[in-house]
This record gives C-alpha cells, sequence and structure tokens, in this order.
C-alpha cells in the first residue's frame, strides 16, 4: 500500500502548522514592542452589564498588526489553505496574557468566520500556563506549541485559555471564512478526497465491471458526487 503524501490533518476538525519563521517573527516583535495595549474585554461589548472579567483576563493592542507584515505568511502556507479553503478573513488581533490571565470556556461568534486561528509568538518555556484547550470528542485537548506556530480549528469548537502562571503569553488570533459555506459538506469532501489519495493495491483490472466497482473508483465517485453537490448550493 502506497501512503498518500497529504497530511491527515487536514480532514480533521483542527490543523497545526508553522506560520512564522524566526525572521517574521522578530519582525511582529519589534513592532508589538512600541504598542500600546487596552483591556481585552473590549473585545466583549456586546455581552451586556456582567463581569466580563470573569470570562476574560488580558489585553490587545489598540492598533491593528500591520498586513503587510502578516498576511503574506498566511497566504503562502499551502496547509492553511487546504484545511480551510479561505475566502476572507478578519482583522488580526494581537494579544498579551500576563502572569494570572485567562480565557474561561466559551464559544466564538460563528459570524466571525468558519475557522479561528491562534499563532503563539513566545516559546513555551517562556511562560508557565497559558495552554489553548479545545474541546475535542468529547475530552480536553490541550496546546501549546513552540513560537510561529498556530492551530486552526473549526470556529463552533468550545475552548479555553489556561490561567498563566508565570511570565507572559504572546498570540495573534483571526478567523477565516471558506469558500464552501457548508463547512460539514466541506468536511466529508476532504476525508474523501484525502481517501482517493490511497493506492489500495497494484492490481490492474482487465474489465471496466472490475475496476468501476473496485473500492478506490467508488470512493472517487463520492468525492465527485459531493464536490457537485457542494459547488451547486454555492451562493
Amino acid at each position: 500500500m502506497v501512503i498518500s503524501k497529504i497530511d491527515p490533518n487536514i480532514i480533521g476538525r483542527f490543523c497545526e502548522n508553522e506560520f512564522l519563521n524566526s525572521d517574521a517573527l522578530i519582525t511582529i516583535h519589534n513592532w508589538i514592542r512600541n504598542q500600546e495595549w487596552e483591556d481585552g474585554i473590549k473585545s466583549l461589548h456586546w455581552l451586556g452589564d456582567r463581569n466580563l472579567h470573569d470570562l476574560k483576563r488580558n489585553q490587545g493592542t489598540k492598533k491593528e498588526l500591520p498586513g503587510h507584515i502578516f498576511w503574506p505568511h498566511v497566504d503562502n502556507n499551502q496547509r492553511f489553505t487546504r484545511f480551510t479553503e479561505p475566502k476572507q478573513s478578519s482583522s488580526i488581533h494581537c494579544t498579551r496574557t500576563p502572569t494570572g490571565g485567562y480565557y474561561k470556556p466559551h464559544f466564538d461568534d460563528y459570524n466571525l468566520g468558519h475557522f479561528s486561528t491562534t499563532i503563539f509568538l513566545n516559546e513555551p518555556d517562556e511562560y508557565d500556563g497559558g495552554e489553548l484547550v479545545l474541546w475535542l470528542d468529547g475530552k480536553e485537548r490541550f496546546f501549546k506549541p513552540k513560537a510561529g506556530h498556530g492551530i486552526t480549528y473549526e470556529t463552533g469548537i468550545g475552548h479555553r485559555v489556561n490561567t498563566v502562571t508565570k511570565g507572559e503569553r504572546l498570540a495573534i488570533v483571526f478567523w477565516t471564512t471558506s469558500r464552501w459555506t457548508d463547512i460539514n459538506m466541506f468536511r466529508k469532501f476532504k476525508y474523501y478526497d484525502y481517501m482517493t489519495q490511497y493506492s489500495y493495491d497494484d492490481k490492474v483490472y482487465d474489465t471496466l465491471d472490475e475496476y468501476c466497482n473496485s473500492a478506490q473508483t467508488v470512493i472517487r465517485k463520492r468525492t465527485e458526487n459531493i464536490l457537485n453537490v457542494s459547488v451547486g448550493s454555492q451562493v
């Protein structure tokens, strides 16, 4: 059996990825170093009069990170593109979670986009705590990757950020809207597309009946059907 070169992560509900190289990290850190910060609860104004610090204690830069020093690294990232099939992305949020900061369990507003991405800007040994925690398959999964690496996940996944107990956590957050308006259909398509990349055996068939009823051909046909239905339903 010949295994596909496609990364199986792209067919799941989240994808781990390297977005920023060392040069990009230096540029972004230099920009952040000169910024003013504001209370992160400003992004929660729509929740009303409750004590928003019960939910979130972090900060964000008053200015948005300039796109020209960030978006090329995302736009040229084939793994991210394959996972999200992006149509457009939101503004860029640079966040700082100091010692004692956190983000309690919540769901992101689906209007922000189909996918949420968190890119970590400092190394995991520079701070304690601060893990991104996703609710996947009925259990919590913890992420604290190297600087420049990020996690992209479906917006509907419940998540939180563990309390930072030492140092500070720096991250970039943004949301992406997919070209596929039906994410469930997109997920199915990715699965079948991935399956067609497997070579089940090296058998050569003599008849069309044998060939067209082989597992590989049947799965490819399912792929075509799902793609045709999805494309037909696009606005």
